[in-house]
């Protein structure tokens, strides 16, 4: 047992929520040769295991609306009401009218809320 390891016992010990020593995961495929790993040919297993994840789903409108009011998937509508006047309030055009620039894009933001907004009201069946 080395020092580290006894010395993290030690300490995990006293603090009262011990968790053993972390271990690392033993490799699932046979490493190449340092040359072959530069030239792109390895092993079929090294080359399945790195092979590219599977693309993620693209989020659809009711997830892209929850996303913009910041809140939970689960909310109910209150909730997302609560939501979107107080980003509403921090993003109104009329707050930011000395600067064109970021008028324009609060203008921007204020339309994508009202969207999101407008999206879960359908999607709950509010008025």
């Amino acid at each position: 047992m080395s020092i580290l390891r006894r010395l993290y016992d030690i300490a995990r010990a006293e603090i009262g929520d011990y968790v053993p020593w972390p271990t690392k995961p033993k490799a699932s495929y046979k490493r190449p040769p340092f040359e072959e790993s530069f030239a792109g040919a390895g092993s079929g297993n090294y080359q399945e295991s790195n092979s590219p994840p599977p693309p993620h789903p693209e989020p659809t409108k009711l997830e892209k609306a929850y996303s913009a009011l910041e809140i939970p998937y689960d909310s109910d509508l209150a909730t997302a009401r609560k939501a979107w006047r107080t980003l509403l309030r921090q993003y109104h055009p009329d707050l930011h009218s000395t600067d064109d620039e970021r008028q324009k894009i609060a203008h921007e933001v204020s339309q994508q809320l009202n969207d999101a907004i407008d999206t879960i009201k359908t999607h709950k069946g509010g008025k």
